[in-house]
């Protein structure tokens, strides 16, 4: 190990690389004349290099390192930490459970195209529909045109009740009472009942009269006519024999 006259070991770095250092000697410094190097051997303990001006200039600078990188402080205004993000936003399996992927969702429901076909198709039918319905309609005034058909005939052997809401046309098989209501003023109906059991019985509201100034005698076979006509009615009783 050669020695300068500044009182500093110098020698090649293969040299210094393998000399096995001096015991009496805790902190000795060496040049690598060749390498531009400066070591420190630690008596028998080990060598150091140390790095030269060189060599840190590939290293940041607290300068450097703030121009380059968020500091914490200015990192937890910009960005979320993993817990808060957990409480914030799904996982992609939390997701997965939750909601659909595009591919699901298109195999499974209507995109808007297909919603805005549906819905025109929808809209026709229900166009043609209520033309249809239009079509089918009574007219409430003028010309009804010719009018046909037929109605089902309510049947029954209980006691009943006629007002406006009872069926049209019914037919009464049993020995019961017929009470006939008292209509509202402003409105008009008629009511017919086949009365086929000569038992049968009719209690009119105090608002209804008989045609012909008293009430009847039933007899089986008879058809009996209530017409309301806004603030009075007129009971009929047709007879066959």
């Amino acid at each position: 190990m050669a020695y300068s006259a500044f009182g500093i070991n110098y020698d090649t770095a293969a040299k210094i690389s393998a000399y096995g250092g001096d015991a009496e000697t805790p902190a000795q410094p060496i040049w690598a004349e060749d390498t531009h190097q400066l070591w420190i051997v630690h008596g028998t303990g080990g060598k150091y290099r140390v790095a030269m001006a060189s060599e840190l200039a590939s290293y940041l600078t607290t300068a450097t390192a703030s121009s380059t990188y968020l500091s914490k402080t200015d990192a937890a205004q910009t960005y979320l930490t993993q817990a808060n993000a957990s409480q914030a936003y799904l996982t992609q399996a939390a997701a997965g459970q939750t909601y659909l992927t595009k591919t699901i969702a298109a195999s499974t429901y209507l995109g808007i195209n297909a919603k805005a076909t549906s819905a025109a198709k929808a809209d026709s039918a229900t166009t043609a529909n209520s033309a249809n319905t239009a079509a089918d309609a009574v007219k409430k005034a003028g010309n009804r045109s010719a009018l046909a058909g037929f109605e089902t005939i309510a049947s029954g052997a209980s006691a009943i009740t006629i007002n406006a809401t009872a069926a049209d046309d019914q037919v009464l098989t049993g020995a019961v009472a017929i009470t006939v209501a008292n209509g509202s003023a402003g409105q008009t109906w008629q009511k017919n009942v086949g009365i086929t059991n000569a038992g049968a019985s009719v209690a009119p509201g105090n608002l209804w009269k008989w045609a012909g100034g008293k009430a009847p005698e039933m007899k089986a076979n008879s058809l009996l006519v209530c017409k309301w006509l806004g603030t009075f009615g007129i009971l009929s009783l047709v007879v066959t024999e």
